[in-house]
């Protein structure tokens, strides 16, 4: 049953309506994705250099930056916000 689905609503319907396993689910989406798309889910979408200018000259936390989105198949992906590790040293001590 999981091999119909093809984009990730349909996974995402799939797994609350069903009952189906995540992970069976997840395969199935992951065997619709071309070899350069389940390479490009290995760095950010954003290009290096351009998202390292912007933090450098608009700062960090302006924007989330996606990660893991693929359009043909709805994938939406994750944003994520680079934070300082300053930010982060109080609260581990």
């Amino acid at each position: 049953m999981s091999s119909s689905i093809n984009t990730f609503q349909e996974a995402v319907k799939a797994v609350q309506t069903t009952g189906q396993a995540p992970e069976e689910v997840a395969e199935a989406l992951l065997s619709q994705l071309t070899k350069p798309e389940r390479l490009q889910l290995l760095d950010g979408d954003t290009p290096f250099w351009v998202g390292f200018h912007e933090m450098l000259t608009k700062g960090y936390n302006r924007r989330p930056y996606v990660h893991g989105q693929v359009d043909r198949i709805g994938l939406p992906g994750f944003r994520f916000m680079v934070r300082r590790l300053l930010y982060l040293l109080p609260y581990t001590c």
